[in-house]
């Protein structure tokens, strides 16, 4: 009597496997089939393709229709590295002795051939009669704060031994003390060298440094302290921030309820985390509030706000740089500016959203092609934990995966399968339960009926007996 059980079980578990028409959109995917993992870049089709944000309504298939073990990698951790040091140009400064630094008037001449520095004494003497009692280093090409210099100098002895003094100036008049009293240090002895060429100090970003010594010991014929004669001097950066490679993608906006608001349907649940707005006039400075929202009627919550301006000057063209934003993965967005000053002006302001692409791996059981299915509204994430698929995996040591081929885009179940309507499956599936549950019910029934007919039908025998 169990058949019938199992007869109206089998359409439940048949119905329960997941097939590439069950979702909206696909992707094939090509292998070279010499690797167990292969790892892809989701593409920016997809984010409009699917209706979960968390991206669960993403499967793998293999050539039979067959979902495959899949795994998506976390976001990739920032990282830093230490630049290698860049040389940079530097000038001496005469004089007959360091107090004549006092009454030295320096300008700086930027031209297209070059750097030249101005030097004018109050004695109004010839420079070039002069020793060397310093050298003005210039650092205004640098865009990033820098914490060390590295010297080389010449030297006619085995032995150099100074202390370096520092200063720090934007305008070369006023100077502040960086460090002072660096050494400087090399020896040579018995075929080994000691050397300390590097000067180190807080991160700076003043445009010019100022390099002085104490008298080396030694004079020239002329009675004059020997200067310390630098070869070249290379300025080294703190750690330099790398960003992950990102996707852009622009939009154009449509004209909110109230003035100054702008409107901008993102298409699906990008992962968001910077912003670009590009302001339709020159010279256009204004504040701004950005918000945005999952739902198209729901409650505008504030992502970011600021100043934003696009100026040109002597022919140069300078914009507000990018925002930067927590991770946003809702749809619609509102760009509201504030109008007075007449707001952004005539013309329409672009939004330009950036994001790093989600990487997912996924095991290559059984035979290609593969494919990347995605958009339902039924489905729920079944994604592993990336350390499940990957053996072994460190976010700060991320193996390195064999790449696959994303090929065109193409229909699968057709955007039948994105709408919310009744879903006959689900209810056949319940009914198929339910009848199940009756019939357990009616078979436990009729057992326990017959268990208690059975004593009555003995005892009435045992009476005719």
């Amino acid at each position: 009597m169990r058949w019938p059980l199992w007869a109206l079980l089998a359409p439940v578990l048949c119905a329960a496997a997941e097939k590439p028409r069950d979702f909206a959109f696909g992707v094939p995917v090509q292998t070279d089939g010499r690797e167990a993992l292969y790892e892809i870049v989701l593409p920016a089709s997809l984010y409009q393709g699917v209706t979960r944000p968390d991206l669960g309504d993403i499967r793998v298939f293999n050539a039979d229709g067959e979902p495959v073990p899949f795994a998506l990698e976390p976001k990739p951790p920032r990282r830093s590295e230490k630049p290698h040091p860049v040389a940079v140009k530097y000038f001496p400064l005469y004089g007959e002795q360091p107090a004549d630094l006092q009454g030295l008037q320096l300008r700086v001449e930027k031209g297209a051939g070059g750097t030249v520095v101005s030097v004018k004494s109050d004695a109004g003497k010839s420079a070039a009669h002069r020793s060397v009692l310093a050298y003005l280093v210039d650092l205004s090409a640098l865009k990033q704060p820098y914490e060390a210099l590295e010297l080389d100098w010449r030297q006619d002895s085995t032995s150099s031994a100074t202390t370096l003094r520092v200063e720090a100036s934007d305008d070369l008049e006023h100077w502040t003390t960086v460090a002072s009293q660096a050494p400087l240090v090399r020896l040579d002895y018995g075929g080994q060298r000691l050397e300390q060429r590097a000067v180190e100090f807080h991160p700076r970003t003043a445009k010019y440094l100022r390099l002085t010594w104490p008298a080396i010991g030694r004079s020239d014929a002329a009675g004059r302290t020997e200067a310390l004669d630098i070869t070249s001097v290379m300025v080294r950066t703190g750690e330099i921030t790398l960003e992950p490679e990102r996707a852009w993608r622009e939009l154009l906006p449509k004209a909110g309820e109230k003035a100054g608001e702008y409107l901008y349907d993102l298409g699906g649940p990008l992962p968001v985390d910077r912003v670009r707005i590009g302001l339709p006039q020159d010279n256009s400075i204004a504040r701004i509030e950005l918000l945005s929202r999952s739902d198209a009627r729901g409650e505008w919550r504030p992502v970011a706000s600021g100043v934003v301006y696009r100026l040109t000057q002597s022919g140069q063209q300078v914009a507000s740089p990018d925002l930067s934003i927590a991770p946003n993965v809702e749809r619609y967005w509102l760009l509201r500016a504030d109008q007075r000053g007449g707001g952004l002006g005539s013309g329409m302001p672009r939004l330009t959203v950036g994001w790093v692409p989600q990487r997912l791996v996924f095991a290559a059981r059984g035979q290609g092609p593969f494919q990347l299915a995605y958009g339902s509204v039924k489905m729920q994430p079944a994604a592993y934990p990336v350390e499940t698929v990957v053996p072994g995996w460190r976010s700060d040591q991320q193996p390195t995966l064999a790449r696959a081929e994303l090929l065109p885009e193409r229909l699968l179940g057709g955007t039948a399968v994105l709408r919310t309507g009744t879903d006959y499956k689900v209810w056949g599936l319940w009914a198929v339960l339910s009848l199940g549950v009756l019939l357990l019910a009616w078979m436990t029934w009729r057992l326990a009926r017959q268990m208690r007919s059975a004593p009555a039908a003995e005892a009435k025998t045992d009476s005719k007996s």
